[in-house]
């Protein structure tokens, strides 16, 4: 086992848990579909996270060969994954009521969800910089996260629920055209 396998038990442990989070909060959402309406947004939202989440695992996966296993690396590391994990647990809500709404709810937790996103990503935009040097070399690595910082800039601040949903589904389209450019 080398050290990145090692330091990355406790990394994709914590992910995993994200992903167990995520789908579980869709599954009790789901037994409990006829005493409550699920809606669009926090299913949607769940499924930003999980690219997301997949995407950093891919990233990880992909700079295993730069990243020396440290105790600053993995105290990095692992705020980086709890923070996934915290955002992951208030996706759905534990106790779904009868005559809930999670449209309702996703309105009251997207702000923390986002935001725990959004701070993911930017600490893995300061890790690249910590290994490779500066990262916004081309126009390509300003772009990218210069849209998907105004995206969830904009997620955050929308009122109306069909511009939650029209900015969600902006925001997952993101990951594919960021692969196009």
């Amino acid at each position: 086992m080398s050290a990145f396998d090692f330091a990355f038990t406790l990394f994709g442990l914590l992910l995993g848990l994200s992903l167990a989070e995520l789908f579980g909060g869709f599954a009790r959402a789901l037994r409990a579909r006829r005493r409550i309406r699920i809606g669009w947004l926090s299913p949607l939202l769940a499924l930003l996270m999980i690219i997301d989440l997949i995407s950093f695992w891919v990233g990880a996966w992909n700079d295993r060969a730069s990243i020396t296993v440290t105790f600053p690396t993995l105290l990095f590391g692992a705020a980086i994954a709890g923070l996934y994990y915290m955002a992951a647990a208030l996706v759905f809500p534990d106790d779904i009521d009868g005559g809930s709404n999670l449209d309702d709810y996703f309105m009251t937790q997207k702000l923390w969800v986002v935001l725990a996103i959004q701070v993911s990503n930017w600490l893995v935009i300061a890790g690249n910089i910590i290994l490779h040097g500066n990262f916004f070399t081309s126009a390509h690595t300003f772009i990218q996260p210069a849209l998907w910082l105004s995206a969830g800039i904009a997620l955050i601040l929308a009122r109306p629920r069909w511009l939650n949903l029209v900015l969600l589904l902006w925001y997952l389209q993101l990951y594919w055209i960021v692969r196009l450019l």
